[in-house]
């Protein structure tokens, strides 16, 4: 089985990602932030920082598309062809509001016409020498009852990949996934598959594993660990080693990001804003630790900042696991 990152927009870029390969190496795969081409067919400075080859060494990039015109799409593919990504991404799973409202990521679900002429368009597109095309989707925009039609509509494609999140789009990050829709998107698609949703601890992920067997469903060649695996950095190899996560490998793993966001040069306002994002995760990793997070993230400087950071560590233990 393979284990792919996720990403988190405004947490994973490059120097999250070279921290964590860093210290917890054996993800086969990491997701980059979504890419969405625009009119104009210049990348943003920080979109080629992120995909840059040199800026991810030694690490498996797979980076992500979004975009709800073809044309869009195919130039953002070339670009990504051209840096030596032979696979992109199609995101049609994001919910965001922001994202769907203009058609895009989920939003492209709620129209399945739409959808394949989309479709057609950018597989004949990179037919000839441009990329392999995998895709990360949600099982419909408002009714999960039109998975099937979805999944029979991907079965049409060379997909390199389907990465199936059983969740609608109106479902956002809510409540459980529909695992029993995605046994039945199983028994539908042709292509390989990777599962995604809720998976935030070993325990969660032998469930998972104990539901859908690969001896039933050999199909399923991947598994996709997003907020679980930014809260519990170590959330892959507890998996695969059953070797718990310390305070100190914790305590290593913020300090790093710390120190690494902190060279970025970005100014104390944008560096607060990372680092409380990312003890929204890390925070559960901690047993009674509300009130630290509460000033860690109230914190308006640096030194602040640090001090209510020792002060969980010294105070509280590391016995938690993310769940939302």
């Amino acid at each position: 089985m393979k284990y792919y990152f996720a990403p988190l927009e405004g947490i994973t870029g490059y120097t999250y990602r070279n921290v964590h390969h860093a210290l917890f190496p054996g993800i086969d795969t990491y997701y980059a932030p979504f890419i969405q081409p625009k009119q104009t067919r210049i990348l943003e400075t920080k979109e080629k920082k992120d995909i840059d080859p040199q800026n991810n060494s030694g690490i498996q990039l797979m980076p992500q598309i979004m975009a709800n015109s073809a044309d869009n799409f195919l130039w953002a593919a070339q670009e990504l062809k051209a840096r030596g990504y032979d696979t992109v991404n199609l995101n049609l799973g994001c919910p965001r509001a922001t994202i769907v409202t203009r058609h895009k990521g989920s939003g492209m679900l709620a129209d399945l016409d739409a959808l394949a002429s989309f479709l057609d368009d950018i597989y004949e597109g990179t037919a000839n020498g441009g990329p392999a095309i995998s895709i990360k989707t949600r099982i419909g925009k408002d009714d999960p009852d039109s998975a099937g039609n979805l999944m029979e509509l991907y079965n049409a494609y060379p997909l390199a990949e389907l990465i199936i999140h059983p969740r609608t789009q109106k479902d956002m990050y809510q409540g459980e996934p529909r695992w029993d829709v995605l046994e039945e998107c199983l028994k539908i698609s042709r292509h390989a598959i990777c599962l995604n949703g809720n998976i935030f601890s070993p325990t969660a992920h032998l469930s998972l594993m104990t539901r859908f067997p690969n001896e039933k469903y050999p199909n399923i060649k991947a598994v996709m660990l997003g907020r679980g695996l930014v809260a519990n950095p170590a959330l892959h190899r507890e998996i695969t080693q059953s070797t718990r996560v310390t305070k100190a490998e914790l305590k290593r793993y913020h300090d790093s990001l710390f120190t690494a966001w902190d060279a970025l040069n970005y100014g104390t306002s944008t560096l607060l804003h990372r680092t409380c994002e990312l003890w929204f995760y890390l925070g559960c990793m901690f047993s009674d630790a509300e009130k630290f997070v509460r000033k860690i993230r109230k914190a308006k400087n640096v030194p602040t900042y640090l001090a209510a950071v020792e002060q969980l560590f010294e105070h509280c233990a590391a016995d938690g696991y993310f769940r939302l």
